[in-house]
């Protein structure tokens, strides 16, 4: 799934087309980066800063 930060704007909810997994991650409490930092090595690209 990709997001647009830049045109899509900040919801209260995910989207409805969101699955469980998608639903999960959007809406965990704390930090992302914590969370993503527990699976291991991970790598983030940022491909647009608004």
């Amino acid at each position: 799934m990709r997001f647009d930060g830049a045109r899509a704007g900040w919801r209260e909810t995910p989207r409805p087309g969101c699955t469980l997994d998608q639903r999960d991650w959007l809406t965990r409490g704390g930090s992302l980066t914590a969370h993503l930092a527990r699976l291991g090595s991970v790598s983030v690209r940022v491909t647009r800063e608004a």
